[in-house]
C-alpha cells in the first residue's frame, strides 16, 4: 500500500468518525430539549419560597442539648491537641 492510499483511508475514517459523533451529539441535544419541553408541560410550577427567616423557638430541653454539644466539641479539640 502506498502512503497516499493510507492517508486517504485515514481521512475517510476520521471524517466518518467525526460525522457519527456530531450526529450523535445533535440527536442527544434534541432529545434533551424535547424531554425538557415535556417535563415543563406536565409538572406544576413550584410555589415561591418565603425568604423571611423563620423565628427560632427554643424548647426547655434545647439548653441541655447545646451544652452537651459544646462539651463534646471542646473534648474533641482537647483530644486532638494532645495527639499532636
Amino acid at each position: 500500500m502506498s502512503l497516499i492510499h493510507d492517508l486517504a483511508q485515514a481521512t475517510v475514517i476520521m471524517v466518518l468518525g467525526m460525522s457519527v459523533t456530531f450526529i450523535f451529539l445533535a440527536v442527544l441535544i434534541l432529545a434533551i430539549h424535547v424531554s425538557s419541553k415535556i417535563i415543563t408541560k406536565y409538572t406544576p410550577e413550584p410555589s415561591p419560597l418565603s425568604l423571611a427567616p423563620k423565628p427560632i423557638s427554643q424548647a426547655k430541653g434545647d439548653g441541655a442539648v447545646v451544652a452537651a454539644i459544646t462539651i463534646a466539641v471542646k473534648k474533641y479539640h482537647n483530644d486532638k491537641k494532645r495527639k499532636i
